[in-house]
């Protein structure tokens, strides 16, 4: 994994970056997953999953296994999905009041911010330090 190539304090250190570090894009991006998948998909507001404290992940052995944990969920959230729960309004608390937005929908946002994060914001900060990224087809996508 590239990240672990530049090593810890790198990786976490505060680059002034939309989530100012590596590591802190990279728990937005666990939080973006959990919070939609796990929250907007079953109706509750995503503004109530917990949040991750970056000072409490302070070792990329303690990442690989955060990110083992929500990967798990997303599989058993996505494994269960039939093609009819696509179309299904899903009504669900944001701060603008309640917003009703299908299945399909939620799990575009969710994929879109994602490939956003790691796109736009994590490959940039590696190329910062002169480390050529590696190709990251969505597939392949995983923290180790």
């Amino acid at each position: 994994m590239k990240f672990r190539e530049i090593g810890w304090e790198e990786f976490s250190k505060n680059r002034e970056a939309s989530w100012h570090s590596m590591l802190g894009i990279f728990l937005h991006i666990l939080e973006v997953e959990e919070s939609w998948l796990q929250f907007a998909l079953r109706g509750l507001s995503p503004a109530d999953s917990p949040s991750l404290d970056p000072t409490e992940c302070n070792n990329f052995d303690l990442l690989t296994e955060l990110n083992s944990r929500v990967s798990a969920r997303t599989i058993s959230v996505l494994e269960r999905l039939k093609d009819e729960d696509l179309s299904k309004e899903i009504a669900f608390r944001e701060s603008s009041g309640i917003t009703a937005r299908t299945a399909g929908r939620i799990l575009m946002h969710a994929f879109v911010d994602e490939v956003a994060h790691v796109g736009a914001r994590a490959i940039w900060l590696l190329w910062q330090e002169d480390v050529k990224p590696p190709y990251i087809d969505w597939l392949d996508f995983q923290i180790e």
